[in-house]
């Protein structure tokens, strides 16, 4: 799976906790078996004072957190892109929903470009990528 937000550049500003998400439903791919989340953000952040993190959970269909994961956004004074690897349980419904977002939770700011989305997966030995619709909303 490929995906991208939108294009362009966003500013995460000191008044804005959760500034927008990216909810993909289960429906729309099969987690069957584990996965692995690669999320390739670019950003800037030159506060090191200041945490954000980069979050991705699941959530049932009754809106329980059935997976929770977050790592810290690092110091980075120039615009460039970062990977991270997130290894995910198998779904439990297929009205489950896998949610990633920025947490700005000591109000810091940070320059950063929607995230490139990509879910692999082990299958005989050979690695599948699928392809995902994704969506960026306010929260």
């Amino acid at each position: 799976m490929k995906g991208k937000f939108k294009e362009g550049v966003y500013a995460l500003s000191k008044d804005v906790e959760f500034p927008h998400s990216c909810k993909i439903n289960y429906k729309d791919f099969s987690l069957r078996n584990k996965k692995t989340l690669r999320i390739k953000l670019k950003y800037q952040k030159e506060d090191l004072d200041k945490k954000i993190y980069l979050v991705v959970k699941i959530n049932s269909k009754n809106d329980k957190t059935i997976y929770y994961n977050q790592t810290l956004l690092k110091e980075q004074l120039e615009f460039k892109e970062r990977e991270f690897i997130f290894n995910l349980p198998s779904a439990s419904s297929e009205k489950d929903q896998l949610v990633v977002y920025l947490w700005n939770s000591d109000y810091g700011e940070l320059k950063y470009e929607g995230f490139n989305i990509e879910l692999l997966e082990l299958k005989d030995g050979l690695k599948f990528e699928h392809r995902l619709k994704t969506e960026m909303y306010s929260i």
